[in-house]
């Protein structure tokens, strides 16, 4: 069976005042085992959007502004699974979390979600550490044991969290937060930095106040979650995490391919690396 683990998309240099560096989040590569698809997220969307970049994805890119965050494809996909929107604006000039397996993205007014744990305004949505499958519920960490990726959180073994949006003014360094399954907290800038020289070289009409960098850079996500990079203005976004593919079958060995060990009276089979693979039966 082919196994493909695709990568994240790639970090992105944003400049607010030079339009030659202003650009959309890249969306993430597909994973795959067979004809089974985890679609790659959506990369973040800026108010001036792009021809032919939505944000949709797996899971949504967050939005930006008056622009609203992306679809999820994964939920009526042929491989069905988890996805969901980005954050879309309800008031002010923000960027919106990107959407995560288990809740949308955060818009600047959050509230909670189906009675999940939410992180705050602007914060990507929340992944998934269980899911339900024909009314049985599958515990990551019980399933599959004590893996080397995802992102755990006291007991719990979470992947697909959404990239937190990128904050644009003073005071809002707790919004932004990465979604749990590894998504990166989002830049956050303060202002009022007077800086004339500024003003003369770029055109600028108010010499009272100039962006400054608290936080330049939004934070990668983590490896094999599938999580989203953080967002930003005025600095580099975070890169997303690239995916995994875990499969597990009662008793012994029986195929080749990734990283292979026992748990619980079952084999489990891990490929983390970036790229093709072979899941072979022996």
């Amino acid at each position: 069976v082919p196994v493909y683990v695709g990568s994240g998309g790639e970090a992105k240099e944003e400049s607010q005042y030079d339009a030659a560096l202003r650009s959309h989040g890249e969306n993430g590569e597909n994973s795959f085992f067979g004809e089974l698809i985890a679609l790659g997220g959506g990369g973040g969307i800026r108010n001036t959007q792009y021809p032919g970049h939505d944000g949709s994805g797996g899971s949504g890119g967050g939005g930006h502004y008056e622009a609203a965050g992306g679809l999820t494809l994964q939920r009526t996909s042929l491989s069905g699974g988890f996805g969901n929107i980005g954050g879309s604006r309800v008031s002010g000039d923000m960027g919106y979390g990107g959407g995560g397996a288990g809740t949308p993205g955060m818009s600047d007014n959050a509230v909670p979600i189906d009675g999940r744990i939410q992180l705050g305004r602007n914060a990507g949505g929340q992944g998934m550490f269980e899911v339900m499958v024909e009314g049985k519920v599958y515990n990551f960490r019980d399933i599959f044991g004590p893996l080397s990726v995802g992102h755990l959180v006291g007991d719990q073994l979470w992947f697909s969290g959404g990239g937190g949006g990128g904050i644009n003014s003073t005071g809002h360094e707790s919004y932004g937060a990465g979604g749990y399954g590894g998504g990166g907290r989002g830049a956050y800038r303060n202002q009022r930095i007077n800086d004339p020289s500024y003003y003369i070289s770029s055109g600028e009409s108010d010499p009272n106040y100039e962006w400054g960098m608290t936080s330049a850079k939004g934070e990668d996500a983590m490896p094999n979650t599938g999580g989203g990079g953080g967002g930003a203005r005025g600095g580099e976004s975070g890169a997303g995490g690239s995916g995994i593919v875990i499969i597990r079958y009662e008793g012994s060995q029986k195929a080749l391919g990734g990283e292979i060990f026992s748990h619980n009276g079952y084999t489990v089979h891990v490929f983390s690396d970036i790229g093709g693979h072979i899941f072979r039966l022996i």
